[in-house]
């Protein structure tokens, strides 16, 4: 029973991390990888102990080895068990770091934001785009940058140096350099709000782009000096997560009891 309650702390931790998080000022971005690698971390315990623990109850002998702590018996029947329980946490494994390995591949065109709402983001995006001398295609909650941008930046591109009327004070030409324009061809940007955790993800298509650099580059900066919208979520989070670690230490304590008192 013990094996079985070792998905409890890292669940707890991982409840803690994010409710200081969400006690944030600002709004914080990971990279979709990192977010993907904080969930396994959070189900570390369950995957690596709880998992096993469960699937080794399946024998009875087995189960009455954990129970009892009884490792004494040695009849082929048990003997064979071995082999197959062997063969059966191989595949249990190679399953589980294959599926990891698969997930945070997947994660690598997504970004995370913590401690934000999709108007924010939205609005932060929109500012950005405009000072990049970006127009993509939208509908909804998805960006198309295709050939218009780059059309835009050829032509921006051939101006070059733009000339401003005369100055109010000196009456001098002020030169000014054109807005910085990102070139990108069929890029695909869709958020995705998920308003009950204050979280945004951003999904690339492609997952590799200088665009998408250089606008997570620029968005950092923009919620940097962008309030975290009121909410409780971060202390819900931190109640949560020694809520765990209480009823991890209370279940833990109640079972040694109950096999001190079985064993008398």
């Amino acid at each position: 029973m013990i094996e079985l309650l070792a998905f409890l702390p890292p669940l707890a931790i991982y409840l803690l991390i994010l409710g200081a998080i969400n006690r944030r000022r600002r709004p914080l971005m990971v990279p979709g990888p990192w977010d993907f690698a904080g969930l396994l971390f959070a189900a570390s315990g369950f995957l690596l102990f709880t998992g096993p623990g469960a699937l080794s109850l399946l024998n009875d002998q087995w189960r009455q080895s954990l129970v009892l702590g009884d490792n004494s018996s040695s009849s082929p029947a048990v003997e064979g068990f071995w082999l197959w329980w062997l063969t059966l946490m191989v595949v249990y494994f190679a399953l589980v770091v294959g599926g990891a390995g698969y997930f945070l591949w997947r994660a690598r065109n997504q970004t995370s934001i913590y401690n934000a709402d999709q108007e924010t983001v939205r609005g932060a995006l929109a500012h950005i785009f405009e000072r990049l001398g970006l127009r993509p295609l939208r509908s909804g909650d998805m960006y198309y940058f295709g050939t218009t941008n780059s059309a835009r930046a050829r032509e921006a591109g051939n101006h070059g140096i733009r000339t401003t009327p005369d100055d109010a004070d000196t009456g001098r030409k002020v030169q000014t350099a054109p807005a910085p324009v990102v070139t990108m061809q069929n890029v695909i940007l869709e958020l995705d709000a998920f308003p009950a955790m204050c979280h945004v993800t951003l999904r690339w298509d492609p997952a590799h782009s200088g665009l998408r650099q250089e606008v997570e580059r620029e968005l950092e900066r923009e919620l940097a000096d962008t309030p975290a919208p009121p909410h409780m979520l971060g202390g819900l989070l931190t109640l949560g997560g020694c809520g765990t670690f209480l009823l991890m230490f209370v279940v833990g304590f109640a079972v040694l009891v109950y096999r001190i008192l079985h064993r008398m």
